[in-house]
């Protein structure tokens, strides 16, 4: 059961041009669909080039949940009448040593992966939006299922970003950490999971409900998505100390744990889905 101890909401940091530059995000205003599209197919070459290069230690069914949420938006930008293709099977070599093995890069590579299936699963849940008030019941469904599959692939780009060897952590956490950004950088600075909490907080769930199959399966997803985020942290030792927001209000959480904040942030989300 998630903990409830922590309030996540609490002084929330909204500096997402930090959280942009650090990850290497570049936005854009002008043709926003080509835009999206092109960004996530690069997002696709670079994940596909690095676990051929730097290897993984997922299993083969996580790389092709990882995989999984690229596969719709080509069929979208192609006109397909036909149903997406699911993602192919990718072989991938074990995780690598050497000047192959890059932690840093993997933790940005990973991060940029799980913007982009965001912004993806903001746009499912607009789509999503659209058919439960044009009545089209046919959408709700396909939608749903859409939103549940770009959930799982975004889960398992969290896996993915921290999937290197945990004592490497320390150096990756050290280039976020001053003087290189502000005191108490943190994941709540994130521009793209903002809008989709507020697309969450936008769903109309009674509606939803009605199709509980799939809106279930959406919630499972939901849930594993922030197990992942829940993982990561685990991987990293934030069972035994606080995060970088923790130690920059260390005057308010002396003893903390980041994944106990982490489990907060998720009981939240998820209660937005939930809700009566």
């Amino acid at each position: 059961m998630m903990s409830t101890r922590t309030d996540p909401d609490r002084g929330a940091i909204e500096d997402f041009a930090e959280h942009d530059g650090f990850f290497r995000i570049t936005r854009v205003c002008d043709n926003a669909g080509v835009a999206f599209l092109a960004g996530t197919a690069l997002s696709h070459a670079r994940v596909l080039m690095d676990l051929r290069t730097m290897g993984t230690t997922m299993r083969p069914e996580e790389v092709a949940r990882l995989l999984d949420g690229y596969a719709p938006w080509y069929g979208y930008a192609s006109s397909a009448t036909d149903e997406d293709p699911a993602a192919p099977p990718t072989r991938t070599p074990p995780l690598a040593h050497g000047h192959a093995y890059r932690p840093s890069g993997r933790w940005h590579l990973g991060h940029q992966h799980f913007f982009a299936q965001i912004q993806a699963l903001v746009v499912a849940l607009n789509l999503l939006r659209t058919a439960v008030d044009r009545g089209d019941d046919p959408g709700v469904r396909t939608h749903l299922l859409l939103a549940s599959r770009l959930a799982l692939a975004a889960g398992a780009g969290l896996r993915y970003a921290g999937d290197f060897r945990p004592q490497d952590y320390g150096s990756v956490r050290d280039t976020m950490t001053p003087p290189r950004l502000n005191a108490g950088f943190s994941g709540m600075q994130t521009r793209d999971h903002h809008a989709l909490v507020q697309a969450f907080r936008d769903l109309p769930l009674n509606a939803l409900r009605a199709r509980s199959e799939e809106y279930e399966t959406f919630l499972t997803a939901v849930r594993a998505m922030y197990v992942a985020h829940v993982h990561v942290c685990d991987h990293f030792g934030g069972r035994a100390g606080p995060s970088l927001r923790m130690e920059a209000r260390s005057h308010e959480h002396s003893h903390g744990e980041a994944s106990i904040v982490v489990e907060a942030l998720a009981h939240s989300r998820l209660h937005l889905l939930e809700r009566p």
